[in-house]
């Protein structure tokens, strides 16, 4: 068993198993003001979960799944997004400085499209072939194709559903 502790100190939960390999499962499960700092959670899948205000500062997130996750407000500081999927996720007002999205070990970058990034600190962050499209919400001043991402058509398919 592992506990999983919030950024107090106190056990929110605790988990069978080992945090990585894609092994850690947490879909619709609450992890607000979680603390994975420095944790190596390659491959996790944290779709639809409740990571507001957690702190993932200095995580491995390699392959991680956060569709429709929200990690309004996390602390993700110098994390490492590479090749994750990150589309409809909530990061808006996130401490993204020095994260990396940038190209997983097979050329592809983070998966942002239709992501609320309003208000978040993107600071010397990684973005160099992180994919995104129309829907994807950036902090105001923001290029996205300055900072090296890549903007993926929406076609009237894609908005159909």
């Amino acid at each position: 068993m592992r506990e999983i502790k919030n950024i107090h100190g106190e056990v929110i939960t605790t988990l069978d198993g080992e945090l990585i390999g894609g092994h850690f499962t947490t879909m619709g499960i609450s992890f607000k003001e979680a603390d994975f700092e420095n944790a190596v959670l390659e491959g996790a899948h944290f779709e639809d979960t409740d990571l507001r205000s957690a702190c993932f500062r200095g995580a491995d997130l390699y392959w991680g799944n956060f569709f429709l996750a929200n990690l309004e407000g996390a602390n993700c500081e110098g994390a490492s997004f590479r090749g994750a999927d990150l589309e409809c996720c909530n990061l808006r007002n996130a401490n993204l400085r020095g994260a990396n999205f940038s190209f997983d070990n097979l050329g592809g970058g983070a998966q942002l499209d239709g992501a609320d990034l309003s208000g978040a600190d993107v600071s010397g962050a990684d973005f160099r072939g992180a994919e995104c499209d129309s829907a994807t919400r950036f902090p105001e001043g923001f290029d996205p194709v300055a900072r090296g991402l890549v903007l993926q058509e929406t076609t009237e398919e894609d908005d159909l559903g």
